[in-house]
């Protein structure tokens, strides 16, 4: 027997808890147990309980929207900390979207050695992204 535990921070909202909670919602999957407690470090989470089988093929679609999440937060990072905003007639939000939007793919991002995502892009991929964009 499996058992799933998804824990939401309420002092640290992670931008895709709202999406998950809809994703839940929205296919009526509703916990075994939930309750508002300490969860490891944290003080104040939203802890919801499930049972394996009952998530099922769930887990895919809760992951994805997690995943896609974390491709987004490093992207955004990856995009402000090469482009000069101010040289580009467009709002810096715009093309921060816009940027994301046209990089991301599958090998726009590697996993490391101590498993963790990051990006596989160059300042090369950055400016055809932006030629793109601006196209």
């Amino acid at each position: 027997m499996q058992s799933i535990t998804l824990v939401f921070d309420l002092d640290n909202v992670d931008p895709e808890d709202s999406e998950i909670l809809e994703y839940l919602e929205s296919n009526d999957l509703l916990p075994r147990n939930q309750f508002v407690d300490s969860y490891e470090d944290k003080d104040n989470c939203h802890v919801m309980e499930f049972g394996g089988c009952y998530m099922g093929r769930h887990l895919e679609a809760v992951a994805f929207i997690q995943r896609e999440s974390v491709e987004t937060e490093l992207l955004t990072d990856f995009v402000v900390s090469h482009v000069d905003f101010e040289q580009y007639p467009i709002s810096k939000n715009k093309l921060i979207e816009s940027l994301i939007s046209v990089l991301r793919s599958p090998e726009s991002f590697v996993i490391k050695d101590n498993a963790e995502l990051s990006v596989n892009l160059s300042e090369d991929d950055l400016s055809r992204g932006i030629d793109m964009v601006l196209s």
